[in-house]
């Protein structure tokens, strides 16, 4: 949970519950973490994250893809050129003004996977 919480904060009954060990965060801060364990024993862990740059691009999306479409379609930052690698090479296009994309990927081999990111070549800028 954003804030610096403690183990009497009233609001931990209205927390998300964190899955796979894991969660997401979309801006610097402090995050308060609560775990009790099965006997009642209670916790709380701070963490500080302060990784979040507004020099970095933020990370693109993509439609759900497979080897039986003809294009790759998703958001960018716009302008930005969009890089694909791929079983079959890597590819670049270029993200719309209006910050979407649609790309004519080459079909891939089942199975294989496609990553993708942005640059913005002008400023220097990779995403994530």
């Amino acid at each position: 949970m954003k804030g610096d919480y403690d183990l009497d904060y009233s609001g931990w009954v209205t927390a998300r519950k964190v899955t796979n060990r894991t969660f997401t965060v979309w801006e610097n801060g402090t995050y308060s973490i609560f775990a009790e364990d099965a006997h009642g024993n209670k916790t709380i862990k701070k963490i500080v994250i302060d990784n979040f740059r507004d020099d970095l691009l933020g990370r693109p999306t993509a439609e759900s893809y497979t080897n039986r479409k003809s294009s790759i379609k998703g958001t960018g930052e716009p302008g930005a050129t969009i890089v694909f690698e791929a079983y079959t090479g890597e590819y670049k296009g270029e993200i719309g003004k209006n910050g979407k994309y649609a790309y004519p990927l080459p079909s891939q081999p089942s199975g294989s996977s496609v990553t993708f990111y942005v640059i913005d070549e002008k400023n220097g800028l990779e995403s994530e």
